[in-house]
């Protein structure tokens, strides 16, 4: 659910950054059209620009539904009616960044990661299992005894009881371990089931070192990629104003600034993209 949360509010971003480099780009056309008035632009690059703005507005487009489409899944997923209006409101998590040190990490998943705890849990029954076939093993002693206490044939009803009718006897029952084939068989069974475990424990346990690296690995990558896409975006801002200001001089042609407004916008949602990425794998991580 929080994944899809996320993504939907990266479409969102993705939407809002189409629509302002779309009405750019249309600016970009009425641009060249007057710099082609005055005779310092070609009429080609005025169908560039045109082209491009159009490239643009099928771009938000497509964008749109392709958020409606999304939106219809979340619904789905959280048992909504589709037929329902839903506004998915951007709200950050405000969670800290986790402790990045991979020695402590570790240390805490292998103290409270409760898959790890079943595998230990299995192994000791499986050990309880293998001493009690073993006592099956075993050889048999039986002790019985039996005592009755009853009355003459003149009051043979309670309460009138007589030591003369008391009768008692003992014995035991003793079998050495023979034919135990049925209970060697277990015993096997059970000592296969406990290596079985101990080999389980040590899948799970390393497959929470490797989840916990990958988590951190994770976290840093998300961390470092959102830091570079700032930077990216703040420079493409700058390209882009840059360009605008050429081309009202007369110093560029139309592609001078589409292309940097093209690499305005990717660096836009390749940040959006880390932002959530980001808030998942924090998610993830813990």
């Amino acid at each position: 659910v929080a994944t899809q949360y996320f993504n939907l509010l990266t479409q969102q971003e993705n939407i809002v950054n189409l629509r302002l480099k779309y009405a750019s780009s249309s600016a970009l056309t009425e641009q060249t059209r007057e710099l082609y008035a005055a005779g310092r632009l070609t009429f080609l690059e005025v169908e560039f620009a045109l082209q491009a703005a159009l490239g643009d507005e099928n771009n938000l487009v497509n964008a749109e539904q392709t958020y409606a489409n999304s939106l219809d899944s979340f619904k789905q997923l959280i048992g909504m009616p589709i037929d329902q209006n839903l506004d998915v409101q951007g709200v950050d998590l405000n969670i800290d960044l986790p402790d990045l040190s991979q020695a402590s990490a570790v240390a805490t998943a292998l103290k409270y990661r409760l898959d790890l705890k079943t595998a230990q849990d299995k192994i000791e029954d499986a050990r309880r299992s293998v001493g009690d076939a073993q006592n099956s093993l075993l050889p048999d002693l039986t002790l019985t005894g039996i005592g009755q206490l009853g009355n003459d044939t003149i009051t043979p009803t309670y309460p009138a009881l007589s030591n003369r009718y008391f009768n008692y006897s003992a014995g035991f029952d003793f079998q050495l371990p023979l034919d135990r084939t049925v209970e060697r068989d277990n015993y096997r069974a059970a000592i296969i089931a406990f290596e079985s475990a101990r080999r389980n424990y040590n899948r799970t346990y390393d497959q929470v070192l490797v989840d916990v690296r990958s988590s951190l690995r994770d976290l840093n990558n998300d961390r470092v990629t959102m830091d570079i896409q700032r930077r990216a975006t703040d420079l493409a801002e700058r390209r882009v104003e840059y360009a605008f200001t050429l081309l009202s001089q007369g110093k560029a042609v139309s592609r001078d600034v589409t292309d940097p407004q093209a690499d305005l916008l990717a660096a836009q949602t390749a940040y959006n993209q880390a932002q959530a990425s980001l808030q998942i794998a924090i998610l993830n991580f813990l």
